[in-house]
């Protein structure tokens, strides 16, 4: 899944995540183990995304709030720059 960050005030495509669109609107991950009871939580949800042209696609990815760090995100990998 596409993983984009709001640092900015805008939207940003920042990398890729192992993360299923089963539908859910977050995705937990616990800290501490498998057993832990503390979660970092995701978000999960709709993107536009705008074409030259002037229309736009729609897609779903996880939406990172500022601070958040991707790199608990199984399987995160960055944009290469």
């Amino acid at each position: 899944m596409k993983v984009f960050s709001w640092d900015t005030g805008e939207t940003l495509l920042i990398g890729r995540c192992d993360v299923a669109d089963d539908g859910e609107l977050a995705h937990d991950v616990p800290l501490f183990g498998a057993n832990s009871i503390i979660m970092e939580r995701y978000g999960i949800g709709e993107v536009n995304i705008f074409r030259p042209d002037g229309s736009y696609v729609t897609e779903r990815g996880v939406l990172l709030v500022p601070g958040q760090d991707p790199a608990l995100l199984p399987g995160w990998q960055p944009l290469a720059s």
